[in-house]
């Protein structure tokens, strides 16, 4: 008995740990620094997310990006396979007012050079409890496009659009200082 109380115990710890982002995570290599004037020069948009959609021939699958003008950024996607899961992910990144704070997954930095825009962000390693670095490098087309070259989950050569939002969530997380 005493031993199956201590199993619990440990799976249970180990579960919350996960939830509350505290597992080993790789330091991001990009510095976090204000990207304001290189938003401002490039007229990019910022005041809602940059999208990819799967074609309508294909089961569906969005991923998308927030960028903050502080350096901060979200990645994060979804699939959904009945139009009430899509609904139920559309309002959980797209109608709220905050984005996911239980875990550093999706949070990163971005840095704009030139035309060329660099993010970072933390994913979970596949069968692993650590959150690894996943960078994405692309190009800026023009204002309201995105051009990714290298970007895991997606493939490569994706053109992201950007959706303006009313109640843009704000950049606040426990896990970028």
């Amino acid at each position: 008995m005493v031993k199956l109380v201590f199993i619990l115990f440990v799976i249970f710890s180990l579960i919350s740990c996960g939830l509350i982002g505290i597992f080993p995570r790789e330091n991001l290599r990009i510095k976090r620094t204000d990207q304001s004037a290189s938003i401002e020069k490039l007229n990019l948009k910022v005041d809602g997310f940059y999208s990819y959609q799967s074609g309508p021939n294909e089961p569906f699958f969005k991923s998308f990006f927030y960028l903050f003008r502080n350096g901060v950024c979200f990645v994060s996607g979804y699939s959904a396979s009945t139009g009430e899961s899509k609904k139920n992910a559309e309002g959980l990144y797209f109608k709220q007012s905050t984005l996911p704070q239980n875990a550093p997954t999706g949070w990163g930095i971005y840095e704009i050079k030139k035309d060329s825009i660099y993010i970072e962000y933390w994913r979970i390693k596949s069968g692993d409890i650590v959150y690894i670095r996943a960078p994405w490098k692309g190009r800026i087309v023009n204002g309201k496009s995105i051009h990714m070259e290298r970007e895991r989950g997606v493939g490569v050569d994706t053109l992201f659009y950007f959706t303006p939002l009313n109640n843009k969530p704000d950049s606040t997380n426990r896990f970028i200082k």
